[in-house]
């Protein structure tokens, strides 16, 4: 049986193993901007207290969440392509 992998098709990925497709997008992705780590907490705290006091502010947590990646991806914390990255998250049963 063919192993499946994500990872086919992108230039620089010899290794065609299942694990390699997890990898993949880190081969392409850029350094983490920790200059904007303030700036990032920042509006996580942000995002956090407009989502607790949802009684006064009228905010839902999924309209602060909406706010806040804007806002990263407004003052550079986040670039949009890396915004638009597909996160394949696993749950442990």
């Amino acid at each position: 049986m063919p192993a499946l992998s994500a990872a086919r098709g992108v230039p620089g990925v010899k290794d065609q193993t299942p694990l390699a497709g997890n990898f993949a997008v880190f081969l392409r992705s850029a350094p983490p901007r920790r200059d904007r780590a303030s700036v990032a907490l920042g509006l996580l705290a942000a995002m956090a207290i407009a989502a607790a006091l949802e009684r006064f502010t009228r905010v839902t947590m999924m309209h602060a969440a909406w706010i806040a990646a804007g806002a990263m991806v407004v003052t550079n914390c986040c670039s949009v392509e890396r915004a638009r990255q597909p996160r394949h998250l696993r749950c442990s049963r």
